[in-house]
């Protein structure tokens, strides 16, 4: 399972976020955090993974960390408790009954509602 993390109505220069973003570099290391502007443009989605260099496309792709079910809810859940209160807990409640239930969850949609998310960048 892939750890992604949705943030609403926050940007990158909210002095919270940089202080989340200091405590995920802290946690995966610097260089395996990535986020983009969500497709609203008023959120950000996060990623944990590897930034890979291809030579052939001159391009960067993000290998996604591999987690567990549990490891990836403890650690959104992490930030979506007061101190953080961050992740978006509608996704989280949903995300929780579509794991019990045995469907997809843990999604971050690259286009929504006709609009496209920003690119990666690494925190």
């Amino acid at each position: 399972m892939w750890l992604t993390f949705d943030w609403d109505d926050v940007l990158p220069s909210d002095p919270k976020v940089e202080e989340a973003f200091g405590e995920l570099n802290s946690l995966f290391g610097i260089g395996n955090v990535w986020y983009r502007i969500s497709s609203s443009q008023t959120g950000l989605h996060i990623v944990i993974g590897e930034g890979k260099f291809i030579r052939e496309t001159s391009s960067l792709s993000i290998e996604p960390i591999e987690f567990t079910d549990e490891q990836v809810m403890e650690y959104r859940k992490l930030f979506a408790n007061d101190k953080w209160g961050l992740e978006c807990n509608g996704r989280l409640l949903t995300d929780e009954m579509r794991r019990q239930g045995g469907t997809t969850w843990g999604r971050i949609f690259t286009v929504k509602n006709g609009k496209v998310s920003g690119e990666w960048l690494p925190c």
